[in-house]
């Protein structure tokens, strides 16, 4: 990290969502998938960014800022990908994994206020799914899943913000980095990106290639993760599962060794 931020990687879902984001002809091809034309926010010059880090190129008002800071205790997280699709006028956060070992990670925070904030708000997303029930002192949201439960609740909240903003007859705007233009946010959609065959995992760093994913892996982990989250193997509207098989993809720079 420098100065905060996450520098590029070498591999892995933080290289390719680089590569998606920078590359036109591997943009093009990510674009078709969706069915919309992506005006990347997040990475911005091969670092990842926090949703209060977009003001350059979203227009959250004041009350909208404290917002997401009362919404999170902690550090906000940084998003894999951040874009605007043109077409459908959405706002798409996106969330990506180059091996099934990712999706696993547990809260680690110690500050007991700070923990019974972030509880507090995995309760709201349990009750989402599973109605008037309380969080398991062993659950999926804190325990198994909590990046992918972390990134669902930021989800929502700014579905939340952007649907009240359009009641309100005030919609949020996204606008590019040169100030030539500006359009309305009106949806907000998550994609829950796998990188197939990553073969970037099979160079360098002693241990990798045991990590490398192929499209059966992810297809078996993936429905299980959603049934221990939601209840469902099936996501919700607005969330979307997309597998992109990088096998032989030519890197566009020499991995770390």
């Amino acid at each position: 990290m420098e100065n905060g931020k996450v520098k590029t990687a070498d591999c892995g879902s933080r290289y390719w969502m680089n590569r998606y984001a920078e590359e036109e002809n591997v943009r093009r091809k990510f674009e078709k998938e969706i069915g919309d034309s992506l005006e990347f926010i997040s990475p911005k010059e091969g670092c990842e960014q926090n949703i209060l880090e977009t003001a350059d190129c979203i227009s959250w008002t004041e009350d909208q800022v404290e917002i997401w800071k009362r919404f999170w205790p902690e550090r906000q997280p940084l998003w894999d990908g951040m874009a605007y699709g043109r077409q459908t006028k959405s706002l798409y956060f996106m969330e990506a994994k180059s091996h099934v070992r990712e999706y696993r990670s547990s809260m680690h925070c110690q500050d007991a206020d700070k923990k019974q904030q972030i509880l507090s708000i995995m309760q709201d997303e349990y009750q989402r799914y599973f109605g008037n029930m309380k969080l398991p002192e062993n659950n999926a949201w804190t325990e198994l899943y909590y990046q992918l439960g972390v990134r669902l609740a930021f989800y929502h909240k700014a579905k939340e913000m952007v649907e009240t903003a359009e009641r309100q007859y005030a919609p949020i705007y996204w606008e590019n980095r040169e100030k030539t233009e500006k359009s309305p946010i009106h949806y907000v959609k998550f994609l829950l990106i796998n990188f197939v065959d990553d073969e970037m995992l099979n160079v360098g760093r002693s241990g990798r290639a045991r990590y490398r994913t192929d499209l059966d892996g992810f297809l078996e982990t993936v429905p299980a993760v959603f049934v221990k989250l939601t209840g469902s193997e099936y996501p919700e509207k607005d969330i979307r599962v997309l597998n992109f098989n990088v096998a032989g993809l030519v890197p566009c720079k020499v991995p770390l060794t």
